[in-house]
């Protein structure tokens, strides 16, 4: 990326957040990684005071953040911030250590604090334009993706040739469902940076929840090019495959996700239907006991377990598993699936 300030990170945001089966948690590949003032080339401070001492609590603190003493870390940046109130890179560096703590008001409030003390991004050099990209990547983070797109602009005003920037937009945009934003935001990181495979991924999960399948299966294809071993690229081509029917091509792609160590409930809920379209039911009841082993309360894996098991003949495993889908079904209030259930349990005589 443009000034050797920024790193790829791969953040996950858990398949079916915790094994939801919902297409709206797949995972997504993030612009960049939150950086601190390590990955910043210091050249003064935009106040007039004096900061030897502040900045020498502040890169003690970094040290310390380093090797892992955070407490430790964290009394010495506000040191430097008691030192000197005005000190822009300890906000900022507090901010970033706050974060890795879990204390989100607090690195929101100190990433502000590093803003408004450098309204002109003189400080200690790009620490205006990344106060913006962390707290914009925070603020996605914790469900405020208005705030994420507004911190992006920003970001993107201080550097416009950055395509990571345009990358994070777009997944903040596409999180709020407004795919031809996320589109636009994602090519334009593509223009910028061609060579990046995570910004042809995330044009193409965009492609694909706006129902562009076609379009979501050649930016994949190229995310793929680019990395031979980008296993949440073959996911998503997986399920674009089974969106236009294409089963052979979707169980392909989803097993070299799975070989690829990429291995959520949600590939194998998917994988599960698809191989019950292709009728192969063996595959089938694996992929549906993976499923049931992490969520063994959804009775809908159970239901079609029960079918698949009927298909191989194994009617004693099909029974039980339509007496176990009825069992759920009526605990979760749903008179008519309990009820069709036992009926089809009661179909099998041995």
């Amino acid at each position: 990326m443009t000034n050797n300030l920024l790193s790829l990170l791969l953040i996950t945001f858990s398949l079916l957040v915790g094994c939801q089966q919902s297409e709206q948690s797949l995972q997504f590949f993030s612009a960049t990684q939150r950086v601190n003032s390590d990955n910043i080339i210091i050249t003064n401070n935009l106040n007039s005071q004096p900061i030897d001492r502040a900045e020498q609590l502040t890169d003690q603190g970094k040290k310390a953040a380093k090797r892992g003493n955070y407490q430790t870390a964290l009394a010495l940046f506000e040191k430097a911030i008691s030192a000197n109130p005005n000190y822009t890179r300890a906000y900022f560096n507090r901010g970033w250590l706050k974060e890795q703590i879990e204390d989100f008001p607090g690195a929101l409030a100190d990433y502000a604090t590093a803003i408004e003390l450098d309204p002109e991004n003189k400080a200690p050099r790009f620490i205006k334009e990344i106060a913006y990209q962390n707290r914009g990547l925070l603020r996605r983070q914790l469900g405020d993706n208005l705030g994420a797109i507004a911190d992006a602009k920003a970001a993107i005003e201080l550097n416009p040739n950055d395509g990571g920037k345009y990358a994070n937009r777009g997944l903040a945009y596409e999180a709020v469902e407004d795919y031809e934003a996320a589109i636009a935001d994602q090519t334009k990181a593509i223009e910028l940076e061609p060579k990046v495979p995570g910004w042809y991924y995330n044009r193409g999960k965009a492609h694909r929840r706006a129902g562009n399948y076609q379009e979501s299966i050649a930016d994949l294809a190229r995310a793929i090019e680019l990395n031979p071993y980008f296993a949440w690229a073959y996911y998503q081509r997986g399920y674009s495959y089974r969106k236009l029917e294409e089963y052979h091509k979707s169980d392909a792609d989803l097993t070299r996700a799975e070989d690829l160590g990429y291995q959520p409930a949600g590939l194998y809920f998917m994988r599960s239907r698809v191989r019950m379209k292709l009728r192969k039911y063996q595959g089938a009841v694996a992929d549906f006991s993976r499923v049931i082993k992490r969520a063994p309360q959804d009775p809908v894996n159970y239901h079609h377990r029960a079918i698949a098991n009927h298909h191989l003949g194994k009617f004693k495993n099909a029974q039980a598993d339509a007496i176990k889908a009825a069992e759920l079904y009526r605990a979760t209030g749903d008179k008519k699936l309990y009820q069709e259930m036992m009926l089809y349990s009661q179909q099998f005589r041995f």
